[in-house]
């Protein structure tokens, strides 16, 4: 719940879903996804910008 939380409300207030925005920041989501489970459960990834 508290990263859709997190993602809902960037998306709001920087409008991150919008037609121009999109390419972008689907990539950095790329970037920051975890590379295995085990990377997954101990949340060692962060997002950088």
């Amino acid at each position: 719940m508290p990263k859709e939380w997190i993602l809902n409300q960037a998306n709001m207030r920087w409008g991150l879903t919008k037609k121009t925005r999109v390419g972008p920041v689907s990539e950095l989501i790329r970037k920051c996804s975890p590379k295995s489970i085990k990377e997954n459960v101990t949340g060692t990834v962060l997002l950088t910008m």
